[in-house]
């Protein structure tokens, strides 16, 4: 039933016209728009999945990948530390575990220094938050390049080893030590087994031979 002030004065096959129209555009919206995306979506889901796999896969727990992503995309690390320290006093205060939260009393060089590894290892944009030119600035930036190289260095040897890993699963640690296989576990060589042939031994006594 119409409501008053809303095309009351429509007839009925105008209203419906008027729907049709709204429902015309909203499955043209739907089908070239919306299903698109979702179709997007369903493919960006599918590669999270199998993302999340490799990283399980690989020995990570999922929960903790997924903090160190959050952790990543916060800016400030006031943030990050006073969830630390909450964390913590929730621990005391359940466990009876006091645990000592000591103030920062880094000096402000070594501090940006730090800051900036860890922007590196995080794959940040290399912007200091301190004064151009300061000394605390040119600390973080030179600790920023160390963070990349020691992340670059890290990663690069990780893959060499997984690759190995991979070329040869089942490796014989026996293989350098005893090439030829001529010795047992405790290192004495192998006897030599005599070999036995069809022709007469000679003084051979038989077992049951009199004495």
């Amino acid at each position: 039933m119409a409501e008053a002030g809303h095309n009351s004065d429509l007839t009925d096959k105008e209203r419906m016209a008027l729907l049709m129209d709204h429902v015309d555009k909203l499955d043209q919206h739907d089908k070239t728009v919306m299903a698109p995306l979702q179709a997007q979506m369903k493919d960006a889901k599918a590669e999270e999945r199998r993302l999340r796999g490799v990283a399980k896969s690989e020995g990570f727990k999922l929960a903790v990948v997924d903090e160190a992503l959050r952790i990543k995309n916060i800016d400030d690390v006031e943030i990050i530390r006073g969830e630390i320290e909450d964390r913590a006093r929730i621990y005391s205060h359940m466990t009876g575990d006091q645990m000592d939260l000591f103030p920062d009393r880094t000096p402000l060089v070594e501090k940006a220094k730090a800051e900036g590894v860890a922007a590196g290892w995080n794959g940040k944009e290399c912007k200091s938050p301190y004064g151009p030119g300061s000394d605390a600035d040119q600390a973080w930036i030179a600790g920023w390049h160390e963070g990349q190289t020691e992340r670059r260095e890290a990663f690069q040897s990780a893959m060499e080893k997984k690759k190995a890993a991979e070329d040869d699963p089942f490796p014989d640690p026996d293989d350098e030590d005893d090439p030829d296989g001529d010795e047992d576990d405790t290192g004495d060589e192998k006897p030599v087994m005599e070999t036995v042939t069809d022709e007469p031994r000679e003084n051979v006594v038989p077992m049951n031979a009199a004495e």
